[in-house]
């Protein structure tokens, strides 16, 4: 007796199990009979269709279907499930209120003890929220977060199309390079804000110039490009130009100023000024730095100064006298440990004082560095200074500091570069866990197979390896745990959202990349970090490293000893006022 009340017992515990699994599940359920009618659906069924249980119990399943699938799919299906005992699958169905979705369907037959079917249980996930959340992260990948233009990845695909389509066609097109005047004044001036603003209102004229069939997209900071096809030509091409500068030189009025800026274009046509991707992209930059020394506000075609006098302003030759003229120097920025504000190291970054175009951005020689081969011979002089420039500070008494150096695409091709890095360290008395080397996550994702072995054998010298401008690349937990890596940096893009209204993306995102950073173990570091709304969320989320302006903005070494040294002396005090 006592054994039948436990099985009793058991039976009943275990239906109200199956109760509530059914009832509680996120998975839509719905069970039919042997002949298709409906005999019950839980809560999340009635959730996703639309349709209650007494509006759906007694009728058939076809009370969904969407008229997407022909009648060949549902032969397919009904005969998976009479020969298998199961189906599985995408199908397309439709809500009470017309919407048509997807869903991921599992169907399975259920059987007596004498193997008869005597009902079909059917389990689907609504799939729409998931393929809207691959459509936004696609998007976001793919365009910039400040003005929603193309970003610099879009551009390079449709740059490429553009190519591709011209050479297929015998046609033309013109690549035109944008550089914004008087912006750095108003951005160092009126603050970030403030230029976010002139960045979106310039990025909305821009868009407002060009034909449907142009591409407008944002390559960073106040750098924009248009793709403009079948237009070639001086006179069809200054129409283009003057209409743009036209456009983004009428007044702003933000925040209660009137603002006024201007733009300097470089136009470069395929094929004549380049027939592939990288030679035109060089040529429109080349000859927008014309239009900048020019005063601004103007547009240069490539060919217009080619040959000519003003070519000595072309940015690769420039760059080729730059490091026997003393041109090239570092700045040095901070990394600041989050909990305590100790100061853990220094990242290297390149500047070019040029005696007539002032100080050139990284972002426009970088790039012309790496196409002309000209970062190699940089990267190696990037290399000793900033290994000299820790044993200096080493000889004045500073703390000992680690430093981060950049890492070019084609530095990591050099067969060279271990050795290299192996005779600087050497030569300067460096020990090899103080230099970090910086590569970016696209860089690593697009040749994973042929730099982890490159990698592996810096860490095995010592060396530590971070990948810079992570969360941009779409990595993967598996592919990123196969690598020898020590810090993932945070790219600032994610980081200057974070207080934007309505982005909450940009947090999700951010906390995303740090818990993938926490599941590798590996320092976790956000660059770009400029309030302290900013350290306190990425501190408060488990980053352990913060690079910004809050913290420390880059600096000559000169300066950067004084901070140090102002910096260890306060920390001294603060001990011996605990003591």
């Amino acid at each position: 007796v006592l054994r039948d009340i436990t099985r009793i017992r058991e039976i009943q515990f275990e239906s109200q199990i199956s109760s509530m699994v059914f009832k509680e599940t996120s998975e839509a359920v719905m069970i039919t009979d042997v002949g298709g009618e409906i005999l019950a659906v839980n809560p999340a069924f009635s959730r996703i269709t639309g349709y209650s249980a007494d509006e759906t119990v007694g009728r058939r399943p076809t009370m969904l279907r969407s008229g997407m699938h022909d009648a060949g799919f549902y032969t397919s299906f009904w005969r998976s499930l009479q020969e298998k005992g199961y189906w599985q699958g995408e199908i397309y169905n439709r809500r009470k209120n017309g919407e048509i979705f997807s869903e991921w369907l599992t169907v399975n037959a259920a059987r007596d003890g004498n193997g008869q079917t005597i009902a079909y249980i059917a389990v689907f996930t609504d799939l729409s929220r998931i393929l809207q959340a691959e459509r936004r992260m696609s998007y976001l990948a793919h365009h910039d977060m400040l003005t929603g233009l193309p970003n610099r990845l879009l551009f390079n695909d449709r740059l490429e199309q553009a190519v591709a389509q011209a050479r297929r066609n015998a046609g033309r097109f013109t690549l035109i390079f944008i550089d914004l005047d008087r912006f750095k004044q108003i951005n160092d001036s009126l603050g970030h804000e403030i230029g976010d603003i002139v960045l979106r209102e310039a990025a909305a004229r821009l868009a407002m110039a060009v034909r449907e069939v142009d591409t407008v997209a944002r390559l960073g900071g106040d750098e924009f490009v248009i793709i403009a096809p079948e237009l070639a030509g001086h006179e069809a091409i200054a129409v283009v130009s003057n209409k743009v500068i036209d456009v983004v030189s009428q007044p702003m009025q933000i925040d209660g100023n009137e603002l006024f800026i201007g733009a300097s274009l470089g136009c470069a046509t395929y094929p004549e000024h380049g027939d592939e991707e990288a030679l035109l992209l060089k040529h429109a930059d080349a000859a927008m730095y014309v239009a900048k020394s020019l005063g601004g506000n103007t547009h240069v075609v490539f060919d217009s100064f080619d040959g000519a006098p003003g070519e000595a302003l072309h940015l690769e030759t420039e760059l080729r006298h730059a490091l026997e003229r003393g041109q090239l120097r570092l700045e040095y920025q901070p990394q600041i440990a989050a909990a305590s504000g100790r100061v853990l190291g220094v990242e290297a970054l390149l500047r070019w004082d040029h005696p007539k175009l002032g100080q050139v951005p990284p972002a426009h020689f970088i790039p012309v560095a790496e196409r002309s081969g000209l970062i190699l011979s940089i990267g190696q002089w990037v290399l000793q200074a900033a290994c000299a420039q820790l044993a200096a500070w080493d000889g004045l008494g500073l703390p000992s500091l680690t430093m981060a150096v950049n890492l070019s695409p084609r530095q990591l091709r050099d067969p060279l570069l271990v050795e290299s890095i192996r005779s600087a360290l050497a030569r300067h008395g460096i020990a090899a866990n103080r230099l970090e080397m910086e590569i970016t996550e696209s860089e690593i994702m697009q040749h994973l197979d042929a730099d982890r072995g490159k990698l592996a054998r810096l860490r095995e010298l010592g060396v530590k390896i971070a990948i810079d401008d992570f969360g941009t690349g779409y990595s993967s937990l598996a592919r990123l745990m196969n690598l020898p890596i020590d810090s993932l940096k945070i790219d600032r893009s994610f980081i200057s959202e974070l207080e934007r209204e309505g982005c909450s993306r940009a947090e999700a995102i951010t906390a995303a990349v740090l818990n993938m950073g926490m599941a590798l173990g590996v320092q976790l570091v956000a660059e770009g970090v400029e309030t302290d709304a900013q350290y306190a969320l990425l501190s408060g989320q488990g980053c352990q490293v913060i690079q910004g302006f809050l913290t420390g903005r880059p600096m000559r070494p000169e300066m950067l000893s004084l901070w140090l040294s102002s910096k260890a002396e306060a920390r001294s005090l603060a001990a011996s006022a605990q003591q």
